[in-house]
């Protein structure tokens, strides 16, 4: 998971400030890694050399060091924690929270839990050696909470893998979420499952969305892989008649008219496009019941876009350019021809005229987009290649010379617990495929095709080292855009 870790050994580090100009840092490896020359002090070594993390060492003094052991645990192999004349508590439990790669918080808590319970039972006339107590006032703690919401991460890597043990754990993980409805009334306070029985894990509505694609697509891509049975069934289970039917009735609430407009929308046509070209029985089962909503979306497009003014340059999910092609492929999969025309015709009225784009304005604080790159990506769908050629040449006029300012570069994330400066890391994806996609649509003896394959390798090889941080505000999420990178969709092969 970190780097200089080996693929699919679940590391990870951590690089705190303190006081007095001083630092924390760290390098944390499991002990069931497959190599046994392994030395967790080289790695950390081999880490603290990284540039982004050498710069702030270098002139500096080592003031403290230490190693520990952490017992990784989880919800299900915490052991019986009372017995006469004792109680375990803390990290020898078992309870560490793992998708965190924290545990002292939680040591602490079952700590003060079980003096607690000491105390319930010494104040008693008679007291038990056996403290009984204990265990019933963890389970109602937010201990308990917090390491069952976590229960099935571990199992899930050790079972599936890290992409897809990360992906089918955030499917049924309703909390943390985060809700963007507009609430009518006192009746409208809901669960997010309540008011998504489909859609309500992976913290947002979007997120659950392009989390199914992603696994759609998965065992579309990769029949016989060991979790297709997994995914299989939890998917049965989501995308049903029934739960479809309430979503849709969602978007019909009086102040749902605009809700995920347009981003969720791309994301939900984008897995329609997927269960379209695939010839499996369940998929076309769950194909048909994407149905009603499907219609609601599409009838909302043709409705919103001839209204839509101005074309919406963002670097963040309401992006005019990314949505358009996006349902621009849907379009053409579904046949869709007044879909069609009118997404082209729209494309053309925004875009058309664009030249020099202002490159030097990217990327900002938080963007997962590029909207310039995004742009592009749309018009070499809409154009044919010689116009294309054209239209980029004036979009990107320096774009021959190896430059578009700042956007072949890859960009750092300087917190990756940090909701929104972690979206950057999705700005290194993204950037990856509407790179290809742009060097996809030109001549093969074009000298920019090179260039953008080349920058778009650089994006990927940053992208994808944070695609599993341990946080997940970006885990949720970033397994999405990296699956769309690697396996090159809405690319021509």
């Amino acid at each position: 998971m970190g780097w200089p870790a080996a693929k699919g050994v679940l590391s990870g580090s951590y690089f705190y400030h303190g006081e007095n100009n001083q630092a924390f840092l760290g390098y944390i490896v499991p002990l069931d890694y497959d190599n046994p020359h392994i030395s967790p002090f080289d790695e950390f070594q081999q880490w603290k050399h990284q540039t982004s993390i050498k710069k702030y060492l270098e002139g500096g003094t080592r003031t403290a060091y230490g190693a520990r052991a952490l017992i990784k645990g989880g919800y299900q192999s915490i052991p019986k924690m009372h017995f006469p004349g004792g109680l375990l508590v803390g990290d020898d439990a078992g309870t560490m929270n793992f998708p965190r790669i924290k545990g002292t918080h939680t040591a602490m808590k079952s700590g003060m839990i079980g003096a607690e319970s000491i105390y319930e039972e010494l104040a008693k006339e008679e007291s038990d050696k056996d403290i009984a107590n204990f265990q019933s006032n963890l389970q109602s703690s937010w201990l308990e909470k917090e390491l069952h919401k976590a229960r099935n991460f571990l199992p899930f890597i050790h079972k599936f893998g890290t992409l897809l043990g990360v992906a089918l754990a955030g499917m049924d993980q309703e909390f943390p979420n985060k809700p963007s409805n507009v609430m009518e009334n006192a009746d409208s306070v809901l669960s997010p499952k309540a008011m998504h029985p489909a859609f309500f894990g992976c913290f947002d509505w979007h997120s659950s969305v392009h989390g199914h694609w992603m696994l759609i697509r998965l065992i579309k891509l990769h029949p016989g892989c060991s979790a297709e049975k997994q995914i299989r069934e939890q998917l049965n289970q989501h995308l049903t008649a029934e739960k479809i039917h309430k979503e849709n009735e969602y978007f019909q609430a009086k102040y749902n008219k605009s809700f995920e407009r347009m981003y969720g929308w791309a994301w939900y046509l984008r897995m329609v496009a997927e269960l379209e070209t695939w010839d499996d029985p369940q998929g076309k089962k769950w194909r048909e019941n994407l149905r009603p909503l499907e219609k609601t979306i599409v009838s909302r497009t043709m409705d919103y876009l001839p209204k839509l003014s101005y074309p919406i340059r963002t670097g963040v999910h309401p992006d005019s350019g990314f949505a358009l092609g996006q349902i621009l492929d849907y379009a053409r999969i579904a046949a869709n021809k007044e879909l069609e025309s009118l997404i082209v015709a729209r494309s053309g009225d925004f875009y058309q005229k664009d030249t020099d784009y202002p490159t030097k304005y990217e990327p900002s604080g938080q963007d997962f987009f590029s909207s310039g790159l995004n742009e592009a990506d749309l018009m070499r769908r809409v154009l044919s290649p010689a116009d294309f050629s054209n239209w980029l040449d004036r979009f990107f006029p320096e774009l021959r010379k190896g430059k578009i300012g700042n956007l072949l570069t890859p960009v750092e994330v300087s917190d990756v617990t940090d909701g929104h400066i972690v979206h950057l890391a999705g700005l290194d994806l993204s950037r990856g495929w509407t790179l290809n996609g742009i060097a996809s649509a030109l001549p093969k003896e074009d000298p920019r095709r090179p260039i953008l394959h080349r920058a778009a390798m650089d994006h990927a090889a940053m992208g994808y080292k944070y695609v599993f941080s341990g946080h997940y505000e970006g885990e949720h999420w970033l397994a999405t855009f990296a699956i769309y990178l690697h396996t090159g969709v809405g690319i021509a092969r």
